[in-house]
């Protein structure tokens, strides 16, 4: 409510955004007719029709296109005849004159439908068959396939489509779609897609599976493991290279793009450069409101401890504890049948006073499950603690803005991408996210991403190849 206040009386601009990110965790948490209405306000129909989609709820999806895009429709058609044979009816050959709810059902009780959901269109355009496009012994190795796909008889499936080389982005997704949207099974999914070096970006409309499985991969309790956040990764790099236009995921993909690349340097790090990896730590808290916040927190306090910047250790633990004191004071969700267990338990607003001039957010979401057990809470209490009283006021470090037409006292929060005051705005390092002031610049000869001069070089001398394009490099 405070974020839709704040936008309403002075930032207008921003209300869609409100919207749409009050949406995504509506959907996240299995409340699809609330999400749907937040997307339309959102001005994002089309999000609302692919979350339709996700759930296998074709008629909902449906109506949401005739009622607030009617150039939608047959996108849903198409979505539904001709991307997941997993869903269409026993006789491949027929265009479905209407589309029936398949899977699990919906959070919208179906004898709302006459009233308000709409009907499928009796005939719209149809689509053209695969089956139709191939010879006819193609032909009768697709139908084996998709007849293994319907008996989730995966491991055949991608056999056979291997064997007769008819594999593509397609016949992957009816497997990767499976392990989404009904196992949950997202480890699986990215394993998948590696071992078949197939990253299925090229249809825009997969886009709202990939975001889900993003998500649901920053949040694996306790940590994603390096080989999962790394492939996970590539996924994210070849929706930007191939999606870098699609209207609707673009800035959220780079958003989700970054925050899987820290995560990567996490493990990168942390056994190797200890001062770098606090670093990637403390980059990661701007992100606070798309990962868990008391994982985030904590691993930016202890790593922070670890290399002696103990006025940031104090502040971030400090930060952790008001997190777990939010999650000990909400209720757990009621999980719903048919989903997938939730991970938040609701957004909450912290008090701000030590970030206000930083990038770090205050509006977060709070964890289902605590990061810590009770005795490492109890351990993380004691020495936060024991810091206040032997620290005279902690505070987070500053810097003085580049910009000599700002006003700002030299006050910015050190690790802060912008200005608190003119909004400067500043690179962010590829080695560890933080702001790369322009004397200490340095670009990767091959890729050309910037990085603070000594990060760079601390890397390069330990790893020999730049973290982003693993072209070899030199110090600078």
């Amino acid at each position: 409510n405070f974020a839709f206040d704040m936008a309403r009386t002075s930032l207008e601009s921003k209300l869609p955004d409100v919207h749409r990110e009050y949406a995504i965790f509506l959907e996240e948490n299995g409340r699809f007719k609330d999400a749907e209405e937040e997307y339309i306000n959102a001005q994002c129909p089309r999000e609302a029709v692919d979350m339709w989609i996700l759930q296998n709820e074709y008629n909902h999806a449906m109506r949401v296109a005739q009622t607030f895009d009617p150039t939608l429709i047959n996108y849903v058609v198409e979505k539904r005849d001709g991307i997941d044979p997993t869903m269409q009816g026993d006789d491949d050959d027929d265009v479905p004159t209407t589309i029936q709810i398949a899977g699990q059902e919906s959070d919208v009780d179906s004898d709302e439908d006459d009233d308000m959901h709409g009907h499928m269109p009796s005939r719209v355009k149809p689509v053209e068959n695969k089956d139709s496009m191939l010879g006819n012994d193609n032909a009768d190795v697709i139908s084996k396939i998709k007849a293994l796909g319907k008996q989730h008889r995966f491991s055949e499936m991608m056999d056979l489509a291997e064997k007769h080389d008819v594999l593509d982005d397609s016949i992957l997704m009816i497997y990767v779609r499976h392990l989404i949207s009904k196992d949950y099974k997202y480890e699986k999914a990215l394993e998948v897609m590696k071992t078949y070096s197939m990253y299925p970006v090229s249809d825009p409309s997969n886009l709202s599976l990939f975001r889900k499985l993003a998500r649901r991969v920053f949040w694996i309790h306790p940590d994603p493991s390096k080989e999962v956040v790394e492939t996970l990764l590539t996924l994210l790099r070849e929706i930007e290279k191939k999606q870098a236009n699609a209207p609707y995921y673009k800035k959220e993909m780079r958003h989700y793009k970054t925050i899987a690349h820290l995560m990567y340097m996490q493990h990168v790090l942390k056994d190797t450069i200890p001062e770098l990896y606090a670093k990637a730590c403390v980059s990661l808290l701007r992100y606070c409101d798309v990962i868990p916040p008391d994982r985030a927190f904590y691993l930016a306090g202890e790593s922070c401890k670890n290399v002696n910047e103990m006025d940031m250790s104090f502040v971030f633990l400090s930060r952790y504890l008001d997190v777990v004191e939010a999650l000990d004071d909400l209720p757990e969700p009621t999980p719903k049948p048919n989903a997938d267990e939730p991970l938040i338990r609701n957004t909450v607003e912290l008090e701000n006073s030590e970030f206000l001039k930083s990038d770090i957010p205050y509006n977060v979401p709070i964890p289902v499950k605590p990061y810590l057990d009770e005795d490492e809470k109890d351990r993380v209490t004691d020495d936060v603690l024991q810091a206040a009283i032997s620290q005279s006021e902690p505070s987070l470090p500053t810097r003085a803005c580049p910009n000599p037409q700002c006003s700002s006292e030299g006050d910015d929060y050190v690790a802060s991408l912008s200005c608190y005051e003119c909004k400067f705005k500043y690179d962010s390092c590829i080695i560890t996210g933080y702001p790369v002031p322009e004397k200490d610049r340095v670009y990767c000869s091959n890729c050309h991403v910037p990085a603070v001069r000594s990060h760079w070089n601390s890397y390069i001398l330990k790893f020999k190849s730049c973290p982003n394009c693993h072209s070899n490099q030199l110090t600078k």
